[in-house]
């Protein structure tokens, strides 16, 4: 899912995930349920000589449910 929606960065070799802070499951999805994410950059942190850490925030909404699936920050390390 976030492969279509994030952007390539010039020069980038792969990246790492880095982990997930305050992951939440608030709401089940049932077998046939239509998800779609959201995902949204908050932070770039510089870590070391081309090296940066990002934050995005992502929500995996459910279609016509009031709830997210799911919410979490979501880090990833690039290599410049």
């Amino acid at each position: 899912m976030a492969e279509k929606v994030l952007p390539a960065i010039q020069g980038q070799t792969p990246s790492i995930n880095y982990g997930l802070n305050n992951l939440r499951f608030l709401t089940p999805v049932s077998s046939g349920s239509r998800v779609r994410g959201y995902f949204s950059l908050k932070s770039i942190i510089e870590k070391a000589i081309n090296q940066c850490r990002l934050t995005l925030d992502v929500s995996i909404e459910i279609e016509n449910q009031a709830k997210p699936a799911l919410v979490t920050e979501w880090l990833i390390l690039i290599n410049l």
